[in-house]
């Protein structure tokens, strides 16, 4: 029934364009939203989506060829990037508890593993028995918990932690990562995995 009132449309009037054509067809169906909104593409949309299927709609062409997703050339060069060091440990203001923050926020779902050695991680999850928190799945919920490690207050109203926070602690929560490798080492264990 549809496709025979978009045929009939098609056939009444000719549409120079497209949009024209979904315009038309806005008028003929309400296809609204919740405000009462014409859905303007959807209504450009679907006649394309016909078009493949059911013979007796024809639509005008296109005004412009389809764009295609290619890289274009630059006409020159680009020029090589002035005072940048030639190794990253060199750039003067990127500091490891900055990436490990921007990288908290950015790709929050990620493993764990992009920025935190398995010491690390090994120490994070026995801190969060320690602490009754749940163990770092996600690396945003590491991020979380090595900064409630440095005095953030990991509250569920509070913004992510910061790269001052996370700056001024990164030596002590190494230190205390690498404190824990050497007690397993020598076989003392962690305190809540001890057999007594």
């Amino acid at each position: 029934m549809a496709v025979s009132r978009i045929a009939a449309i098609l056939s009444q009037v000719p549409f120079d364009s497209r949009r024209a054509l979904g315009r038309r067809i806005c008028d003929e169906f309400p296809f609204v939203d919740a405000a009462g909104h014409l859905l303007v593409a959807g209504c450009i949309e679907a006649p394309a989506t016909l078009a493949d299927s059911v013979l007796e709609i024809v639509l005008p062409p296109p005004r412009a060829p389809a764009a295609i997703n290619r890289s274009h050339r630059l006409e020159a060069d680009v020029p090589l990037p002035v005072g940048v060091p030639p190794r990253q440990a060199e750039i003067d203001g990127l500091s490891l508890g900055l990436v490990i923050t921007l990288l908290g926020r950015q790709v929050p779902d990620c493993e764990p593993q992009l920025m935190f050695t398995d010491n690390e991680l090994d120490f994070l999850r026995d801190t969060a028995l320690e602490h009754v928190m749940t163990a770092p799945d996600r690396f945003g919920d590491a991020v979380r918990l090595a900064a409630h490690l440095r005095g953030y207050p990991s509250r569920s109203r509070d913004p992510e932690p910061g790269n001052q926070i996370m700056w001024h602690g990164q030596a002590r929560f190494s230190g205390a990562a690498l404190g824990r490798r050497i007690e397993f080492r020598n076989g003392r264990g962690h305190a809540l995995r001890q057999d007594k």
